[in-house]
Parts: structure tokens; sequence; C-alpha cells
């Protein structure tokens, strides 16, 4: 029993001073003295027997920190290349037809400085004969319309104080502007606004459009923040990419969505802002809630003025992004679209199913079943929904619907009564799709992809 229990603890120095040997590197003293000094026979049988498996996840642990180098290596070198690409190609027109559609792509400004995903989103609206856009960090620029006619467009930089209103030092890749809506000769940008120390919210901003300088002052500061807190709830973390913060308007009432952030308590709660979508008076400064239950609104679109009806377009968890139908007319509680008690998507791998999480956030598989109203389309793909728009080329009652993750646009028709949804021809634009407007003007569209990234014009070719 003596010489068992002997070899047994020797055994047991053996496999720990060999697991501490795995773990250090060469530059240890004690490990490389005991490692010159061990025979190169004895070592490959330890690495094959005992310490097999303890070999084989040192192996593996450096292998995944030459994988994540790698990738670091391989985003820089991309990053270098779109940075080289856009300085040689700035302004420059390629063009290309997606079925019934032909697209003018030129090529934005936007990776002139540092790549990162700031810089390349960016949002578009039009001013009297200019095209208006502005990425992420806050730099506007704009060129006139008539410039897609020729072989180069001449992109100019319009200045502007909006590094008072936002943060261009901040490591978040989620801050910055999240659309730009102009309203007669005044322009409004909505931004994420840091309220308080680590506490953040969707707010919104004007100027009067001056092409010396822009100058803007709030109009609406979301006093109702979200805190960075990690860790806060069994599981509960804030997320910046969850902002909402589309603008459109109905003569001087204005309309702006707010994300949620991820805080799933607020959403249901009516005197919060979080989690829903307001209309803001322009001339009486009234804000009111006019709808609730939202998790992150990434579309709006009048569907009629006269109606009072607005159509808007929401992230979904896993799936079940969503096409909302708002009715100005009716009160709050009837435009309550169930975040997040009621989602047709899942959550992340990464969320546990727990007390917490069933209290706030049970994702029931009905809206209207537990008392709240029912979207009029759900996409069960993870599309990544972004902003939504009238199909001026048809008289049907038709809507563009663009995407990020799928980078596709989908034609969606409904009948008269805004019914019986389907999709009848999707787009393949193989780039993030961030933004799109209609000009008037020259029945077409502005759209905004966020890839490369380029400014594109699309429209009906006529034959």
């Amino acid at each position: 029993m003596k010489k068992i229990g002997f070899f047994l603890l020797t055994l047991t120095i053996v496999f720990f001073v060999g697991l501490y040997l795995l773990s250090q590197g060469s530059d240890n003293k004690i490990s490389k003295f005991i490692k010159d000094n061990f025979s190169y026979e004895i070592k490959y049988l330890l690495k094959k027997t005992i310490f097999y498996v303890p070999n084989l996840k040192r192996e593996y642990e450096n292998l995944q920190k030459e994988i994540s180098q790698l990738n670091i290596d391989n985003l820089k070198l991309k990053n270098n290349y779109d940075l080289l690409f856009s300085q040689l190609n700035l302004g420059k027109k390629s063009e290309n037809n997606i079925n019934d559609l032909y697209l003018i792509n030129v090529v934005a400004p936007f990776t002139n400085e540092k790549n990162d995903y700031q810089i390349k989103s960016g949002y578009l609206d039009i001013y009297k004969n200019y095209v208006f856009l502005i990425n992420g960090k806050g730099n506007i620029y704009y060129f006139l319309k008539d410039e897609f006619v020729k072989n180069r467009i001449d992109f100019k930089v319009l200045n502007s104080d909006i590094n008072n209103f936002i943060s261009t030092t901040t490591n978040f890749r989620w801050s910055g502007i999240k659309d730009i809506k102009i309203v007669n000769d005044e322009i409004f940008l909505s931004i994420t606004s840091e309220i308080k120390k680590n506490c953040y919210s969707t707010s919104l901003i004007k100027s009067k459009i001056k092409f010396d300088e822009l100058n803007f002052k709030y109009v609406f500061k979301n006093q109702d923040c979200v805190e960075i807190k990690e860790g806060a709830q069994p599981f509960k973390f804030f997320n910046g990419y969850q902002t909402g913060g589309r603008i459109d308007n109905i003569d001087e009432k204005l309309y702006l969505t707010i994300g949620d952030y991820n805080a799933w308590e607020y959403p249901q709660v009516e005197n919060k802002f979080i989690g829903k979508i307001i209309e803001i008076n322009l001339l009486s400064e009234k804000i009111k809630i006019i709808s609730s239950g939202h998790r992150n609104p990434q579309g709006l679109f009048i569907h009629s003025f006269k109606d009072k009806l607005l159509i808007s377009t929401e992230h979904g968890p896993k799936g079940g992004d969503e096409i909302n139908m708002i009715d100005l007319k009716l009160d709050l509680k009837e435009n309550n679209y169930g975040w997040p008690i009621a989602s047709y998507g899942v959550h992340y791998d990464v969320v546990p199913i727990n007390s917490f999480t069933k209290k706030y956030a049970p994702l029931k598989n009905s809206h209207e079943k537990n008392g709240f109203k029912e979207p009029i389309f759900t996409f069960k793909e993870q599309i990544g929904i972004s902003q939504i728009i009238k199909n001026f080329f048809s008289n049907k009652n038709q809507y563009f619907i663009t995407s990020l993750r799928a980078k596709k646009i989908y034609l969606i028709e409904f009948d008269k009564n805004l019914s019986k949804p389907k999709i009848i021809n999707e787009y393949d634009l193989k780039e993030r799709i961030r933004d799109i407007i209609y000009d008037y003007e020259y029945n077409s569209y502005y759209l905004l992809l966020e890839d490369t990234p380029y400014v594109s014009k699309m429209f009906i070719k006529k034959l």
C-alpha cells in the first residue's frame, strides 16, 4: 500500500509540475532549467500520455491567439485597402442592373480618414437641388443632384459645431449620428448623447441651413438615459446599437424613434421615452409618446398624411424583424407593439433563460393574444432591417425595405387595406443598405451603401 501511495503521490507531483511547465513561457528560469534537463524521450512520452489533454489545450489556446491576431492584421489590411480605394476613386461612378432596377454607384468620401463603422455608416436627405449626406462621426457633405450625369461627383464639406453634441474621441462604435431630416430650411439630426456619466439616450438637434457653417441646438434632449452597467442583473447589459433614431415629419410635427438600448424594463413604462416613438411639435415644442413597446425602430415613413398613418420597421432579437403600422388617431395603449413581452424572434444564444429574463423579456409568440398590436409583416430570418419607403415606380401598394445583414432590398406588396403582405421581389445589392430617400423631381432614389461605401442613385432605366 505504501508503494502504491508513494507512486500516486509522485504521479500527482509530476502532473502538477507538468501543468506548471506547460503554463510557463521560455523566459521562466525554473521552467527552462527543468525542461533543459529532461531528455527528449521522457518529455515526448509525458506529452503523449499524462499531459496529452493539457498539452492539446495549450496548443488550442495558442492557435486561438494566432487566429485572433491574424484577424486583427487582416482587418488593418482591409481598412488600409478601403482607405486607398476611397482616396483613389472618390466621386467615381460605376453602374449595374439588378432585375428591373438600374443603379449608378458613386464612391463616397467617408473613408478619407480613419476607417471604422461610424465613418461608413451614413444618412441622406435632399435640400433644394442638393443631396446632403452625413456619417456616424458627424462629417457632413453635399453635392448637386445634377452631378450624377457627370463622370465624377464633387463632394463638398459643410462645417458645423456638431462636435459639441457628439463625442468624436469615444471608442463606442454605436455612438454618433442616427438620421438626418431636412424640413424647410432646417436640418434635424438624431444623435446618441451622453446625458450624464456613462448614461446614454437618443436626442434631437437642429440647425438653420447655412453653407458657411451649421450651428446646432437641442430640440429634444432625452433625460431618460440608460446606464452602461454590465452584469448588473443575472443577464442585463447595455447595447448601444439599439438606439433607433429615425426621423420623419407631417407639417410641423416631427416623429422620432427611440430604441431600448437593451433596457427591457422601459419599453412598457408609459412615461419613459426609452423604447418609444415620439411626436415633437416644432411650433409649440410639445412632446408626446405616440407608440410604445419598441426594441430598435430603424425605419420610418409617412404612409398617409391624410389618415395620419406612420409605417415603421424594427429589429427583432434573433429573427422577428417587424413592419408596424402606427395609427396616430389611436391612443398610446392601442399603439403598443409588445416588446419585450411579445416577439416573433427569439433570444440570442448568449441570453440565459432565467427568472429575470422570464419576467421582463419572455418573448411570447403572439402580440394580439397578449394584449398588444400585431405587426403587419414579420421576417422570420435575420435580415437586419433598416429603412422603409414607398415604391413610387408603381401605383400599387408597394414598399421597398432595405436591409443591413441580408444586403438586399425587399419589395413587399399589400392589398388596399394593408393586409395580405407578400414579398414579390428581392434585389441583392451585396452591400449593407443603411438609408434610402426618394427624389420627386427626378423620380429616383438615393441610397447609402456602407460597405464600400457608395452613394447610389436608383431608378428604372428607360429603354
